[in-house]
C-alpha cells in the first residue's frame, strides 16, 4: 500500500496506563485458574490439602477400563483381595487380572480364582476369564479348579497334588486323536462328561496340547508339534510341584503317531513311559536314513484292537509306517532292549484283552508290552481304558514317591 493510504488510517487510541496494567492482572488470574482446573481434571487429590495418593478402588467397579466390562470385578486396581480372602479375584470378563500375590486353591471350589505360580516370576499368575461356562453375575469370571494356563494350553491337578506346598505329583501329556482339536471329545471318552471321573482313582496332573496345525498332529519330519508337545510338558514341570521320575506320555491314533515319532527319535524329552492307542510308528529319520524306532530309552504300552481297520493289526497304515503295533513292541522289548520273555497275562481293568510283555531283565532304559483287545476296534477310549493305562504307568514306572 501507498504511504499516503498508511497516512489516512486513523491513529490508534492510546490505553491509559492503569487500565492496561488491571487488564493484565486479569489475564494472569484467568491462566492461573486454567492450569488449575486442569490438574484437578488429572489429579482429583489434589484438591485435597494433604495431597495424599488415592486409595484402590474395593467394591464392584461400574468403569468401563479399556473396553473391558468391569461389572462383577472386585477390588479392580487392588487384585489382592484381602477383606474378602487373599488372592481371590473376580476376574473382568473379556481381559485377565494378574494376581500379586501367589494363592494356592485349598477348597477346589469352582468360581474361585485362587491360582498357583504358573509365570515363573514370584508371586504372579494370570488368571483366564470366563473358563468354567456359567456365570450368575455379569463379567464374573468362574475358574474351575486347578486350571492355569501353559503356554496356550491348559493344566489341571487334583486336589492337593502339584502345588508348591503340597506333594509333587505324577504328569500326563495326552495327546488327541484327529479331528479333536482341543482333546476335548478323547477327555470327554476317557473321563466322563464335566471330567466327573477326571481324578476318580488316582492323583496326578494332566494336561492336553492343543496341535498347532489345527485339527489333527502334524507328522512330518521335523515338524514344529514334536517341540510343541515337549514345551509344554516342561513348562507344566517347572510350574507345578512335579515328579520328574513319573512324567508320561499318552498317545491315541493320529497322537500316538506323533507319540512314536517323538519318543523313538532322539529329540529331548521328559517322559519316561508312552501309551500308544490304536496307532502305529512313523519310520525316524536320521540325516540321510530311516530307522524304525531306533530310540531304546524308554517303556512303551501299545494297546492294538484285532478289529481295528484304522491301524491295523497285520499291516501297516502307508509306506510312511515302519510296523505294526505288535512288531514294533517285540522289536523295542526282545531286540532292543534285550529283555527276556515275552510273558503273558490278562488285563487288570479291561476285558478280552491279552498282555503281552517285555519288562524283565531289559538291558537298554526301556521295555515294551502289547494289549491286544479281542474284537477291540478304533474306537478304544474309554475310562476302563484310562484306568489301565494308569495302572501300567504306576506299576512299571512307579513313581520315586511311591
Amino acid at each position: 500500500k501507498s504511504v499516503a493510504a498508511n497516512r489516512l488510517r486513523p491513529p490508534p487510541v492510546a490505553m491509559a496506563p492503569s487500565a492496561l496494567l488491571l487488564a493484565q492482572i486479569f489475564a494472569l488470574f484467568a491462566i492461573v485458574a486454567l492450569v488449575q482446573r486442569v490438574l484437578e481434571g488429572h489429579k482429583p487429590w489434589l484438591r485435597s490439602s494433604t495431597r495424599d495418593e488415592p486409595p484402590a478402588r474395593t467394591g464392584l467397579s461400574t468403569e468401563q477400563p479399556d473396553g473391558i466390562d468391569a461389572l462383577g470385578v472386585r477390588a479392580l486396581a487392588a487384585v489382592n483381595n484381602t477383606a474378602a480372602g487373599e488372592g481371590l479375584v473376580e476376574v473382568p470378563r473379556g481381559g485377565h487380572a494378574e494376581v500379586t500375590l501367589v494363592a494356592n486353591d485349598t477348597d477346589g471350589e469352582a468360581g474361585r480364582a485362587e491360582v498357583q505360580n504358573v509365570s515363573g516370576a514370584a508371586g504372579r499368575a494370570e488368571v483366564q476369564p470366563a473358563t468354567n461356562g456359567t456365570s450368575e453375575e455379569a463379567g464374573r469370571a468362574e475358574v474351575p479348579p486347578r486350571w492355569t494356563p501353559t503356554g496356550g494350553n491348559f493344566v489341571q491337578c487334583a486336589p492337593g497334588c502339584g502345588s508348591r506346598f503340597g506333594a509333587k505329583c505324577p504328569l500326563v501329556v495326552a495327546l488327541h486323536g484327529a479331528g479333536d482339536r482341543d482333546g476335548s471329545i478323547m477327555k470327554r471318552l476317557l473321563f466322563g462328561w464335566n471330567n466327573a471321573l477326571l481324578f476318580a482313582d488316582a492323583s496326578y496332573c494332566i494336561v492336553f496340547p492343543v496341535s498347532t496345525y489345527g485339527w489333527n498332529w502334524n507328522l512330518a519330519h521335523r515338524s514344529p508339534d514334536f517341540q510343541l508337545v515337549v514345551n509344554v510338558a516342561n513348562q507344566a514341570i517347572s510350574a507345578y510341584n512335579i515328579d520328574t521320575s513319573a512324567v508320561y506320555l499318552l498317545g491315541y491314533s493320529n497322537g500316538g503317531c506323533l507319540g512314536y515319532a517323538l519318543m523313538c527319535g532322539y529329540i529331548a524329552y521328559p517322559f519316561v513311559a508312552f501309551a500308544s492307542v490304536e496307532s502305529q510308528p512313523l519310520y525316524t529319520h536320521v540325516r540321510y536314513s530311516k530307522y524304525c524306532c531306533p530310540n531304546p530309552k524308554f517303556h512303551l504300552m501299545a494297546v492294538q484292537g484285532t478289529a481295528d481297520t484304522a491301524y491295523p493289526i497285520d499291516r501297516v497304515y502307508s509306506a510312511a509306517f515302519c510296523a505294526t503295533q505288535p512288531q514294533v513292541v517285540q522289536k523295542h522289548g526282545k531286540q532292543d532292549n534285550r529283555c527276556s520273555g515275552p510273558s503273558s497275562g490278562s488285563a487288570v481293568f479291561m476285558a478280552n484283552t491279552k498282555i503281552t510283555a517285555y519288562e524283565d531283565d531289559c538291558q537298554a532304559g526301556g521295555s515294551a508290552s502289547l494289549y491286544t483287545v479281542i474284537g477291540g476296534t478304533h474306537n478304544a477310549l474309554t475310562n476302563t481304558l484310562w484306568k489301565e493305562v494308569w495302572h501300567y504307568y504306576t506299576a512299571v514306572v512307579p513313581s520315586d514317591l511311591q
